[in-house]
Formats: structure tokens, sequence, C-alpha cells
């Protein structure tokens, strides 16, 4: 079964994603952008809250103008957005990048925009190439654009199961997020993904909104049946 990824933005709402069961812990800051991070003092508060209950990933931003900051334990993931990058650049942006990463630790992310060309960034599956070239684990496909439109907006059903089966064949896990809500959950579970990543289906309101454990729990709830099991 997928496992529920949960971004907050604070100590509080990390708190309320894990009484309501959320299986990954994500930092990110939702004005900041699709991949906004947050800032050092909030990864260090969320970081004793969370501890080792469950694991924890920080979005990092745009690799473009990333300032080199790296969360420390218990951070497990990170990831950033590919705005802006094509080709000979992406490369030469994203290998040191996940190389620092690594030598902290930290297991690098591979971000797919599923609208790229208002990313400016490589589709979906040029990005899984580039990952598993570079030893990625982990594939997320998110939005870049957050204006009320969502994954299956840019990706249809297709594209994606297709995207899943390349994955997997590569050892590759993957992360489904972008403005989904437990309907596109519903829908995109035959596909088998890793992880549904949320933010706007667990708060109160918009994205920006505050994350309810309510909320929290009714998405595990539809994600793990009674008698299923998620290994971290």
């Amino acid at each position: 079964m997928a496992g529920l990824l949960v971004s907050v933005r604070n100590a509080k709402e990390a708190m309320a994603a894990l009484v309501g069961g959320a299986d990954l812990i994500d930092v990110k800051e939702p004005l900041a952008g699709s991949l906004g991070a947050a800032t050092p003092k909030t990864w260090q508060e969320i970081g004793e809250v969370v501890g080792s209950k469950k694991p924890l990933s920080a979005a990092l931003g745009e690799l473009h103008d990333w300032d080199g900051s790296l969360p420390n334990t218990p951070y497990r993931y990170v990831k950033w957005g590919l705005s802006k990058l094509r080709g000979i650049t992406l490369r030469e942006k994203l290998t040191p990048a996940f190389h620092l990463a690594e030598e902290a630790g930290l297991t690098p992310v591979a971000v797919a925009y599923a609208d790229y060309e208002k990313a400016g960034c490589p589709r979906p599956l040029e990005v899984l190439e580039l990952a598993a070239g570079m030893g990625a684990t982990v594939l997320l496909i998110d939005s870049f654009t957050k204006d009320g439109k969502g994954l299956l907006d840019y990706c249809d059903l297709e594209s994606l199961a297709m995207l899943r089966y390349r994955s997997a064949g590569m050892g590759i896990a993957l992360a489904l997020a972008g403005g989904i809500g437990l309907a596109n959950i519903k829908t995109l579970l035959p596909i088998g993904p890793d992880w549904f990543a949320v933010r706007g289906a667990a708060c109160l309101g918009l994205r920006t909104g505050e994350i309810q454990t309510d909320l929290v729990a009714e998405l595990v709830r539809h994600l793990n049946p009674p008698g299923s099991t998620i290994e971290d």
C-alpha cells in the first residue's frame, strides 16, 4: 500500500501530522513556492518534535537559487525543484547538489514537475532517466504552479502509470504530489505509487492553512485499510 507524506511548515503542524498517522513528515514553506524551503530554525524545531518517530524530509527550494543549506539529523530526504534548468546546465547543478546531500548522510530525491513547460524544466520521463543515471532512489512528481490545478490536469493516468512502471523497473520509488485530494488518491491508487504527498488536502482551507489531525487521519484510513502495513 502507498504511504502518506504530509508537508508541514512548523512544529505544531508536525505534531498534528504525527498524531494523524502520517508515514513521512516533509518540511516546507508553502508561501515560498511549490518546494519552498523553511528556515534552519524551523528544520531544527520540527526535527526535535519528530525525532526518529517517522522519516523526515525537507524541501530546499528551486535548485537554481539554492544557497547550499542542508538540514541535520534526523532528516533523511532532501529535494529541490528543477525549474529554469535543462540539459547540461541541469546536470552541472544537480550532480554536486546530490553529492553534497549524500556526503551529509541524506538521500536526495529527484523532482519532476508535471507542468514542466511552465517550470522551464525537462519532462518527467527525462528527469527519471537522469535520476536513474545518478543513482537516485526516489522520484517525486509535483506541480510547479499552485493555481488550483493539480497533477491530473497536467498528466493523464496512462502517462503516470508508465512512469510508475519505468521507475519500478529502475528500483526507484515514486511519490505523487500536486494538489492531490482524496478523490485524486482514489483515482491514482491503482497505479501503485509508493507515496502520496499532500498539504492542501490535510489543511483547514487552502494549502496555506493549518494541518489538521482529523484530515490527516482520514487520508490515512483510505490508504491503509485494516490489516495493511507501511514500511518506511
